[in-house]
């Protein structure tokens, strides 16, 4: 399971149409380290998700001399792969909260399906006093996320040119 797979199964769980989540959030907001996942709710509440998809990374977290720690944010989670989620566990700290990644099936037969759900195995601590994004902030994050829209969206445009020339 991958980065990616988790920060999608995330996602799903979380609901892009209910929430504002900017994935690898750090430069131009200000923070001193950078969120896998930066989520405000529909009331303006930041929350952390952390991805983690080895044991070495997941051990290797509780080095950093941040500690996930902003004012800004009001929760923390770790987001990990079901193989993980013991170890998890021990290795988070108490106040954050746990989101496991699980391979699910669905149909029958020859039309069952894979696909990966994620679901909260702890819920996060809420930290500090209630912090409420402002319109300044919201508009700082919808103007990063639309950079990395059309970087993306160049790239997927040129990546089609070249094999229409080809």
């Amino acid at each position: 399971m991958t980065a990616n797979d988790i920060e999608m199964a995330c996602v799903a769980m979380i609901g892009s149409r209910a929430n504002f989540i900017l994935p690898n959030a750090y430069w131009g907001l200000g923070f001193r380290h950078e969120l896998d996942l930066l989520v405000i709710s529909r009331n303006y509440v930041g929350r952390e998700i952390e991805i983690k998809v080895s044991a070495a990374d997941l051990k290797k977290d509780k080095d950093k001399n941040h500690l996930h720690s902003d004012s800004r944010l009001q929760y923390l989670y770790f987001a990990v792969p079901e193989k993980l989620l013991e170890l998890a566990k021990q290795e988070i700290p108490a106040r954050a909260g746990i989101i496991v990644v699980r391979e699910r099936e669905s149909g029958w037969g020859e039309k069952k399906t894979k696909y990966l759900k994620a679901e909260y195995a702890r819920k996060a601590k809420k930290e500090g006093s209630c912090f409420a994004w402002d319109a300044s902030q919201i508009a700082k994050m919808s103007h990063l996320a639309m950079m990395r829209y059309w970087k993306l969206k160049r790239e997927q445009y040129n990546s089609n040119r070249k094999e229409v020339a080809q």
